[in-house]
């Protein structure tokens, strides 16, 4: 095809093993169900790779590559990297005999998979017993396949994943230099013949069958970028240029990336896996359930390699520099020079140019934080440091790091409810965090790991976490999850739309520098639709629960509000302020944003008795159960836990916001309003009540709220919390 992607250099060929990673957050430590993101294969023990590594891999980090030339591994089996430890179970039957062979290959016939693949995940998983059988069974299992004609072509047609799972098990097989045959991957190929939808299967495997090859043979890189088709790969539904980079970029194919670019894949392309695939060594673009576009891989490189083109370099800059490695900021160099030449470049490529832009002058002048999406901002951010007022955090997320323990349920409410003890200790948590950072993520912290920088957090921290405080609880803690939707990302949301407030509020206020780079104002506007069919998906076709792109919910929070955040949001793009013209664009999408609100389909929701703890409480009649839909005793639910929070703020603002009714029925307590579980005259009358200033007419408007919540059936659940915030307000202060 004219539009193929077709290889520039011929590759290494390398077979590399690498030492386990450590952790990373919460997320890694969760696992991931057997047969996904696993390697194609796990290599047998005492095996071990017998080509050479990339060119350029000799700097090194706690997760460098390590090349294995003449030691044999000592003690239990290496896994390949990525392996997925959870055991697959033995199929039925010996999937090492020859007899269980011929009978799965008469089912592949007739384009059955289910045996011949829970065969291939029970022999390609690390585990001591029959380890040296099961390799070699998993070679004749591939020869099996590959010498029958019929099987190839049925495969092909039918189910050309699960033969691109075979080519990139046999691609391991052959980097790691485990089959004698020098042939035997050429073979397999031709066999296969030229077929774009066996490679796109191949890109859409993985991260979700299996993890991206580490290394590309030339014969199967070859073939794999003869294969893919620019049209189909930026049309794709599945992400499939995301994957195609993320791909050939971890594999050190560098020189693909760019002739990609050049081709013009799409660089600003994302695929989404789940939230738990996350890069277990050093894979680049994998980041909060989805593969990055590689234009965010890229941005991360763009200080080295506006570091690296520098003829001289400060020890400090030296010392940053060495915590990249030289192929992969060469490749970067070269990929991003690709991206400048396109006719519109996505994003800045130049880090000098970075350090002279509008938004580091408007930095310096009037700081303040930095956002939109992580990596698209990150070249900003790292330049802002190294000023001279770099000392400071310029991410939410920098203070999100820091005060992650008051977004569990238990720690939010000891924050409601006594900030003046919670508060300090939280804080001091965090820089115990931050300090950590330091050490644990030098790229990240390169330049601003000092105490001044420790002093500037604790303030700023302390400064979020007290109007954290004074704000009623939106987060659903107690739905979100069995709602659909990831709750770890759901908390991070409501955390960074508080920063916003939190930015206007302060005294004086805090500039908003908004990154649009990598931003489609469409996929703003559509959001809430995307988000519905995620969430429905979840809880109706046992989809991954739904990961919110927070930087899309923050520019709905910003356009949703444009009259308050306006006087602290500034969008940039490219490091400059937006044009005139484009920022009327973005006023126009926040009408359109409605309109398009309005057209999302309706949410589901899990039946009433997921959320059983939270009802029951309530003292609902059944046949209100059974006749309200369960997206209202959801909302119920929730709104219920938010509203007994609010009650025990220190502060009566905190539960009067949380009580007030909104004109597009929004408020945290509309659903009780609307079901008649909580007097729609009583948010009004608690406002009166703490406005009045003479103690008579207040004591004796809280004992008419007393009387309307004891007179109108509201149960013991929500009365005593209220009854008892009134009895705290009810004599002027």
């Amino acid at each position: 095809m004219s539009t193929a992607i077709r290889r520039d250099r011929a590759g290494s060929g390398a077979a590399v093993m690498k030492r386990p990673a450590p952790n990373q957050g919460q997320q890694a430590n969760q696992g991931q169900p057997a047969n996904q993101g696993q390697p194609a294969i796990t290599v047998p023990s005492g095996q071990v790779p017998t080509t050479s590594p990339p060119p350029g891999r000799n700097r090194s980090n706690s997760t460098e590559a390590v090349v294995v030339k003449t030691k044999r591994p000592q003690g239990p089996p290496v896994p390949v990297p990525g392996v997925a430890q959870s055991p697959v179970p033995m199929p039925a039957g010996d999937p090492l005999s020859a007899d269980y062979i011929t009978a799965c290959l008469k089912d592949l016939k007739k384009g059955v998979v289910d045996t011949s693949r829970a065969a291939i995940d029970w022999l390609r998983m690390e585990r001591p017993d029959r380890q040296k059988e099961r390799f070699t069974a998993m070679i004749e299992w591939i020869d099996a396949i590959m010498r029958n004609p019929d099987v190839v072509t049925k495969l092909r047609l039918e189910q050309p994943d699960f033969l691109a799972l075979l080519l990139a098990i046999a691609n391991d097989i052959t980097v790691y230099g485990l089959n004698p045959r020098a042939d035997w991957l050429g073979n397999m190929l031709a066999s296969v013949g030229d077929s774009s939808e066996v490679a796109e299967g191949l890109l859409a495997g993985c991260w979700s069958t299996f993890d991206p090859p580490g290394s590309l043979d030339p014969k199967f890189n070859s073939w794999i970028t003869r294969n893919l088709d620019v049209t189909r790969l930026n049309g794709s539904k599945r992400g499939l240029a995301a994957l195609a980079y993320n791909l050939f970029w971890n594999a050190g194919e560098f020189g693909t990336v760019s002739k990609m670019i050049e081709k013009g894949v799409d660089v600003l392309q994302p695929a989404i896996v789940s939230v738990t695939a996350r890069a277990k060594h050093e894979e680049d673009g994998v980041f909060s359930g989805f593969v990055q576009p590689i234009a965010h891989v890229l941005a991360e490189y763009m200080r080295p390699v506006g570091l690296q083109k520098r003829t001289q370099r400060t020890p400090a800059e030296q010392k940053e520099l060495d915590l990249y490695r030289k192929d992969r900021v060469d490749g970067a160099t070269d990929a991003l020079a690709a991206i400048g030449k396109l006719p519109d470049p996505p994003i800045q490529t130049d880090y000098e140019e970075v350090e002279k832009s509008g938004l580091v002058r408007m930095i310096r002048d009037r700081p303040g934080m930095i956002w939109g999406f992580e990596s698209m901002r990150l070249p900003y951010v790292r330049a802002a440091h190294h000023t001279e007022v770099g000392q400071r955090p310029f991410r939410m997320i920098e203070i999100f790091d820091g005060v992650r323990p008051v977004l569990n349920r238990a720690n939010y409410e000891k924050l409601i409810a006594d900030p003046a003890t919670t508060i300090p200790l939280m804080v001091e948590e965090g820089v115990k965090t931050i300090r950590a950072c330091f050490a644990a993520r030098p790229k990240l912290y390169a330049g601003h790991q000092t105490e001044e920088f420790i002093q500037e957090y604790r303030r700023q921290c302390t400064e979020f976490l007290t109007f954290l405080s004074t704000r009623p609880p939106s987060a659903k803690f107690v739905t979100a999850r069995d709602g659909g939707q990831d709750l770890g990302k759901h908390l991070g949301s409501f955390a960074c739309k508080m920063g916003l407030w939190w930015s206007l509020n302060a005294n004086p206020p805090k500039p908003v520098y908004y990154c649009l780079d990598g931003v489609k104002i469409d996929d703003v506007v559509n959001y809430k639709t995307f988000k519905t069919k995620a969430i429905n998906a979840s809880l109706t076709a046992g989809k991954p629960a739904h990961a919110e792109v927070i930087t899309l919910a923050e520019i709905r929070e910003i356009l949703m509000h444009w009259d308050d955040l306006s006087k602290v949001v500034t969008f940039v793009r490219k490091g400059e302020v937006v044009t005139p013209e484009e920022e009327k664009k973005i006023m126009a999408a926040a009408q359109s944003l409605k309109d398009a609100d309005s057209k999302a389909p309706p949410r589901t929701a899990p039946t009433w008795n997921v959320f059983r703890n939270q009802l029951d409480p309530l003292k609902l009649d059944p046949n209100f159960l059974t006749s309200t839909n369960n997206r209202d005793l959801m909302r119920i639910a929730a709104a219920a836990d938010l509203l007994r929070m609010s009650a025990g703020a220190p502060t009566p603002q905190v539960l009067a916001e949380c009580l007030r009714r909104s004109s597009d029925g929004s408020g945290p307590c509309e659903a009780l309003y609307q079901h008649g579980l909580l007097p729609v005259d009583f948010p009004g009358g608690f406002e009166k009540m703490l406005a009045e200033t003479n103690p008579a007419r207040r004591w004796a408007l809280a004992e008419d709220l007393k009387s309307i919540l004891n007179s109108r059936n509201v149960c013991d659940h929500l009365k005593k919390p209220l009854l008892d915030a009134i009895t705290r307000f009810e004599r002027v202060k």
